[in-house]
């Protein structure tokens, strides 16, 4: 297990790996201009806001976004179950979930482009939004949401009320 109580700062590219279920804990923020990648088949914790280059997580474990927000310059890839503890804003480009998103809060999605939910949403603890940037419509394996009608100006941001959805 890794447990990190202070804030980091990232002074080059860094790939964070446990052997076997090890728990890799962040207690505060993580920041750096630089790419991060965790590999555990335990529990990646974010226990801090978190603004870096890139932010990876292999499929073996968990995470556990607890900080309120993640904010990368390039994109995010969640390839293991995420659980929100804190109503979340994920900022990056071109970011994807690989597996569920859970949690019994709100995230707001800033994303330049479209951004892949692959798993379930809300299965376990239902999500109580998805507020996401026009510019970005999640998509849920690989299918956008359906067109406004042509009279429909969307705002900047449309919150989308979820219930437990199993595709």
């Amino acid at each position: 297990a890794q447990s990190y109580g202070d804030a980091v700062t990232l002074g080059a590219t860094t790939t964070l790996a446990s052997p076997g279920s090890g728990r890799i804990g962040f207690a505060n923020t993580i920041t750096g201009a630089q790419a991060m990648t965790v590999n555990t088949a335990g529990t990646t914790t974010l226990g801090g806001a978190v603004s870096l280059a890139t932010l990876t997580t292999d499929a073996a474990g968990t995470t556990a976004i607890n900080g309120g927000s993640v904010t990368t310059t390039g994109a995010q890839t969640y390839n293991d179950p995420v659980t929100l503890g804190a109503a979340t804003t994920i900022t990056g480009v071109a970011s994807r979930f690989g597996s569920t998103l859970y949690g019994a809060q709100t995230v707001l999605v800033n994303d330049s482009a479209a951004m892949p939910f692959d798993g379930a949403l809300g299965t376990v603890h239902p999500l109580t939004t998805l507020p996401h940037h026009a510019a970005a419509y999640p998509t849920v394996h690989g299918q956008p949401p359906p067109a406004p009608p042509p009279y429909h100006n969307p705002p900047l941001t449309t919150v989308v009320a979820l219930r437990p959805l199993l595709l």
